[in-house]
């Protein structure tokens, strides 16, 4: 197999791999291994296409993770519309855990502190991911 098949071989593999793991950090080092297969192609001495495949996938990393933190920057950023918003309490699992229907779906809830008795009606205070924090007060706005 020449130097170019291999590093398309390669490159075609790390595609693969992303498909199953979705970090796109794969796809990156695969544009690395592509910038390789074009100095094969252009004939340059291996130590050559290890050096220009190597700094290739080094600033595509690069890159992507500066856009991976922009992206997070601006989902920090943007206001907690969902903040105060009244929910009604479907089941209880426990003390502090609740399941609630909110904007049409149904929600994982957990509560600050165990409320007794425990109440049908509940404020969001917070969010943790996809888990509703909520309280039987209202926050202060």
């Amino acid at each position: 197999m020449t130097e170019l098949s291999t590093w398309l071989v390669l490159a075609l593999f790390l595609v693969g791999l992303e498909i199953v793991s979705g970090t796109f950090y794969l796809l990156a080092i695969a544009a690395g291994f592509l910038a390789g297969a074009l100095a094969a192609w252009l004939r340059m001495p291996l130590a050559g296409q290890f050096v220009i495949a190597a700094l290739c996938a080094l600033a595509a990393v690069a890159a992507l993770r500066r856009w991976k933190d922009r992206q997070q920057q601006l989902t920090r950023a943007e206001p907690a519309y969902d903040i105060g918003q009244r929910v009604e309490v479907e089941t209880w699992k426990d003390d502090t855990h609740v399941r609630v229907r909110y904007r049409g779906s149904h929600w994982d809830g957990e509560l600050a502190i165990a409320a007794v008795p425990r109440p049908t009606v509940l404020y969001i205070v917070a969010l943790r991911g996809t888990t509703l924090q909520l309280s039987p007060l209202p926050p202060a706005h």
